[in-house]
């Protein structure tokens, strides 16, 4: 008996479909310059977390004169304090990224930084926040948080971020008394 030899490439031709090309790229064209503006979005919104990222560094060289340990890292509970806004007609998050000046005590951990969501309308949440963690009970409490809405890229995005980071800077006081008072640190 013999064995099934493997078919001949020129025995699986599938037939000739050239004049249904145009047809076929017609069909695909709208959902590949969705998807192709889709990534030129998400680069541009690659940009963010370095223009956070420089305003906390202002944040993180105050703290870090009385505590050299104080980080810039990502913190998903800044998004937390201000949850997505989900209506049936919602714009889909694509993305999101945070960012947060990090200070921790035995037992409290001091988060303040921005959190920014990318909805497929290309407009942007841009969230501030002060948090407060627990370490012990794992709970976590909003001290102060703002959101604004700008439109990727937009000067209105950078107004956005100065105005929240201004915010930051104002209610810092504030939320490093929390963290002292937390922490049972007598002054």
């Amino acid at each position: 008996m013999r064995g099934c030899a493997p078919p001949n490439p020129a025995d699986l031709s599938a037939g000739d479909i050239s004049d249904l090309g145009p047809q076929l790229q017609a069909v695909f064209a709208p959902r590949q310059r969705a998807e192709d503006r889709k990534r030129e979005v998400l680069l541009r919104f690659k940009e963010i977390p370095e223009l956070l990222k420089n305003r906390l560094r202002v944040l993180r060289e105050q703290i870090g004169k009385y505590y050299p340990h104080a980080q810039i890292t990502r913190d998903p509970g800044i998004l937390s304090a201000v949850p997505a806004i989900q209506y049936e007609d919602s714009p889909q998050v694509w993305t999101e990224e945070t960012l947060a000046v990090v200070i921790n005590s035995d037992r409290v951990k001091l988060s303040s930084g921005f959190g920014v969501r990318l909805t497929e309308d290309e407009n942007l949440e841009i969230i501030a926040a002060h948090l407060l963690y627990d370490g012990k009970n794992q709970q976590s409490w909003v001290i102060w948080e703002d959101m604004r809405e700008a439109r990727l890229g937009s000067a209105v995005q950078e107004h956005a971020i100065a105005e929240l980071y201004r915010g930051l800077s104002e209610h810092l006081r504030m939320a490093l008394n929390d963290f002292i008072e937390q922490s049972a640190v007598i002054r």
